[in-house]
């Protein structure tokens, strides 16, 4: 519960750019790191997110992560810790894993590293759907505008920058169903698998 309202005071430090707010919010965070109960770990065939026993799902793509997801991730021993959960899971099994910096800093030596990616505008509509769906009282604006601000603040942060790895394959999928790109993969899958 520490780690919960030290993150909650950090988001809400963030909204008012407080620089030595920030830092020291920031501070307090990272005090909190080595005992924090996160893991990895599946339900069936899905990959799950573990935070103090509880396995998160709407939580991780509730607008309020998203809109302060960049501002926490930037945050050099939130990186590490991450980056060490997501390989201590990888210890116990295979996993496909998806993420801004999992080819090019969790797991630089995977198999099969694709960077996806789609036109903004796409993006934003199928974020927009998703969100409305959950009930979420958000315009498509300001989804388009989340998008944006969070490539771009992913894109030029210090640690872990979101980045396409030198050997990943693009898939842009501005166009392509869900089954389209299922077919996709599974091709690549068995290009890579059977070399």
């Amino acid at each position: 519960a520490g780690v919960t309202a030290a993150i909650e005071k950090l988001k809400e430090t963030v909204k008012g750019n407080d620089t030595e707010a920030i830092k020291a919010d920031t501070a307090a965070v990272e005090a909190l790191l080595p005992g924090i109960p996160l893991s990895f770990g599946k339900d069936g065939s899905n990959s799950t997110v573990v935070y103090e026993g509880k396995v998160l799902t709407t939580e991780l793509t509730e607008k309020s992560t998203n809109d302060n997801v960049s501002a926490i991730a930037s945050i050099p021993a939130v990186r590490e810790l991450l980056v060490q959960k997501q390989r201590e899971y990888n210890t116990r099994e295979a996993v496909v894993m998806e993420g801004r910096d999992i080819g090019t800093v969790v797991f630089p030596e995977a198999e099969l590293k694709i960077y996806m990616t789609a036109d903004p505008m796409v993006r934003a509509e199928r974020r927009y759907k998703e969100l409305t769906a959950k009930g979420d009282n958000v315009t498509l604006e300001e989804v388009y505008e989340n998008v944006i601000s969070r490539d771009k603040a992913d894109m030029t942060r210090a640690i872990s920058p979101l980045r396409k790895a030198d050997d990943a394959i693009v898939l842009d999928n501005s166009t392509m169903t869900v089954e389209e790109q299922m077919a996709w993969f599974d091709r690549e899958f068995k290009r890579v698998t059977s070399l």
